[in-house]
């Protein structure tokens, strides 16, 4: 009985020691640049880990869509995302689903995407010169 009281009283205390740790490293990850470029050099260099990051970005609802919303902004990111999804049948039906159910990013035309940019260019030159 005393053994066993003594051994959940270390593992109690380990648990709190390893909380208080666990408190320090995220603390040094946001504030201490060299930390987090080894433990980011560490993530990107083992594809375990960077599995089990994106497992445990990708489970929050919030923060997945920001994650993906910034993924896409990267050319050569959403290129990869797009062919991955074009060329697997098991992704392309979450993708639909999301685009008939309107929650697919709305698109536009750019300002001034009307044709007549050499007209303003013309234009522009006309008045610098005259001018």
């Amino acid at each position: 009985m005393k053994l066993r009281n003594t051994t959940l009283m270390v593992a109690a205390l380990v648990a709190f020691a390893l909380a208080g740790c666990a408190a320090d490293m995220a603390k040094q990850l946001t504030s201490n640049e060299q930390v987090r470029t080894q433990v980011m050099g560490a993530i990107a260099g083992n594809k375990d880990l960077a599995f089990q990051a994106v497992d445990g970005i990708m489970a929050s609802d919030s923060l997945r869509a920001q994650v993906i919303d910034h993924l896409l902004t990267n050319d050569q990111a959403a290129i990869q995302v797009l062919v991955r999804i074009g060329t697997n049948p098991d992704a392309l039906a979450p993708a639909l689903e999301k685009l008939f159910a309107g929650q697919w990013k709305k698109g536009g035309i750019p300002p001034l995407w009307d044709g007549k940019t050499g007209e303003r260019i013309v234009a522009e030159l006309e008045r610098l010169l005259v001018a």
